[in-house]
C-alpha cells in the first residue's frame, strides 16, 4: 500500500456485509431514535470502485486512468483511487489542493479545465503541476506569462451530436485550428505535448472514440512537423458507469483498443491516458432519506372545488429502496450529516487490510459533520 489510507480512518467489518445489510441497520436504528431529526446520508461501496478500477485495466490494459475530481471529491473516493495508483483531473484550485492534501504527488495531477483563472496557473506552476490544457490563444498566452515550463495538451473538438452532454460547444479546438494554435505555441516557446479530447457523456456510438483517435493522430503529426515532441493521447471520458447503460463498456473498450492498435500501435511511444469520473462512482453510491409524506392523486376523482384530492398517509420507514424523489427535508445541513452508527452495524477489526482485495468491508468512523462525510462500505 502506498500510504494514502490509514487503519485509523475506517472500522472494518466482516466479510458478507453489503449495502443492503448496512442501509437496513441504519434505517431500522433511525426509525426507532426518540430524540433528534433523522437525517439523509450516504453509503459508499468502495469495494464496487474497486472492482471497476481491475475492470477498467482488464479492458484496456495499455490505457492509463486519471479520475475526474469533480464528478465526487469525497475524500473515501480519493484515498481508494490514490491508493490504486490513478493520477488525478483537477479543473481548479480547490481540487489539485484536495487531492495534493491527501499526499497526491503533482506529477500524477493534470490541470484539465480548458479555461483557467490566472491566479489558479500561477498556483499549478508554484506547486508543481505541469501538465495543462487549452484549446484556443487567449489559454496558450496566460499560460505563456503565468507558467512557461508548462507541458501543454491540446484539447480537440469531437462529434458529440449524440452524447448526452455537447461539451464540443464549449470545449475543443476545430481540425482547421489546430496547426495555427501549435504554430503560436512554438512562437512562445511553450512545449505542446500531447492531444486530448472528450465526446461527451452517455455516447450512444462507440464508433465517436474511433474517430477522434484518428483526428488525434492527424494533430500528432501537424505537431511533429512542427517540432513538438507529442507524447500524450488523453481519450477523456464519457465511459458508462451502470449497469444497463446504452453502449457497455465492453463495446466500447473494444472499439477503442481497435483504433489504438490502428493509429497509435503498441511501441510507438505514446502515453495513453483517460479521465474517468462517473465510470467510478455513479453504483458505488446509495442515498437514503426519510419519507416525510406522501401524496395519492385520483385524477378520475375532482374535488368540490374542481380539483383533485389529495390523501397524506403516514411516513413510512425508509429503507434501501427509498426514491430520491420522495418528499425530503429542506434543510440542506440534513443531507450532510452522517448518522452516529449503531453498535450492531460494528463489526470485528481486520488485521492487515489490503485495498485489492475488495471482500474487506469498510466503514468510516469520522462523525464530523461536512459535505464529504459518508457511510464507506468496503
Amino acid at each position: 500500500m502506498a500510504g494514502y489510507l490509514s487503519e485509523s480512518d475506517f472500522v472494518m467489518v466482516e466479510e458478507g456485509f453489503s449495502t443492503a445489510d448496512l442501509l437496513e441497520e441504519l434505517t431500522l436504528g433511525a426509525s426507532q431514535a426518540t430524540t433528534g431529526e433523522v437525517a439523509a446520508f450516504f453509503v459508499a461501496d468502495l469495494g464496487a470502485i474497486v472492482r471497476k478500477h481491475f475492470c477498467f485495466l482488464k479492458r484496456l490494459p495499455r490505457v492509463r486512468p486519471f479520475y475526474a475530481v469533480k464528478c465526487n471529491s469525497s475524500p473515501g473516493v480519493l484515498k481508494v483511487l490514490a491508493e490504486l495508483g490513478l493520477g488525478f483531473s483537477c479543473a481548479n484550485k480547490a481540487e489539485m489542493e484536495l487531492v495534493q492534501h491527501i499526499g497526491v504527488p503533482a506529477s500524477k495531477i493534470i490541470y484539465s479545465s480548458p479555461c483557467k483563472q490566472i491566479a489558479q496557473i500561477k498556483y499549478a506552476a508554484k506547486n508543481g503541476v505541469r501538465l495543462l490544457s487549452f484549446d484556443n490563444e487567449m489559454e496558450l498566452e496566460k499560460v505563456v506569462k503565468s507558467h512557461p515550463s508548462a507541458k501543454m495538451v491540446l484539447c480537440i473538438a469531437t462529434n458529440d451530436s449524440h452524447s448526452l452532454s455537447h461539451l464540443s460547444f464549449k470545449f475543443g479546438a476545430s481540425l482547421k485550428s489546430c496547426r495555427h494554435l501549435l504554430e503560436n505555441a512554438k512562437k512562445s516557446q511553450v512545449d505542446v505535448v500531447g492531444v486530448s479530447f472528450h465526446i461527451g457523456s452517455d455516447c450512444p456510438d462507440p464508433k465517436a472514440y474511433s474517430q477522434s483517435i484518428a483526428d488525434a493522430r492527424l494533430v500528432f503529426e501537424m505537431g511533429a512537423e512542427l517540432g513538438h515532441r507529442m507524447q500524450i493521447l488523453d481519450l477523456g471520458g464519457g465511459f458508462p458507469g451502470v449497469e444497463g447503460a446504452k453502449v457497455r463498456f465492453e463495446e466500447i473498450s473494444s472499439v477503442i483498443n481497435s483504433a489504438l492498435d490502428l493509429y497509435f500501435p503498441e511501441g510507438c511511444g505514446v502515453d495513453i491516458l483517460a479521465k474517468l469520473g462517473r465510470y467510478y462512482v455513479t453504483s458505488a453510491f446509495t442515498l437514503a432519506v426519510s419519507i416525510i409524506s406522501k401524496k395519492e392523486v385520483f385524477l378520475d376523482q375532482p374535488g368540490r372545488e374542481g380539483r383533485c384530492q389529495r390523501k397524506t398517509v403516514p411516513p413510512r420507514r425508509p429503507s434501501c429502496t427509498t426514491s430520491t424523489m420522495a418528499c425530503m427535508e429542506a434543510s440542506t445541513q440534513s443531507c450532510l450529516t452522517t448518522p452516529a452508527l449503531p453498535p450492531c452495524c460494528r463489526r470485528n477489526f481486520v488485521d492487515g487490510p489490503q485495498v485489492q482485495k475488495a471482500v474487506l468491508n469498510i466503514i468510516s468512523s469520522s462523525r464530523t459533520v461536512s459535505p464529504n462525510d459518508h457511510v464507506w462500505l468496503f
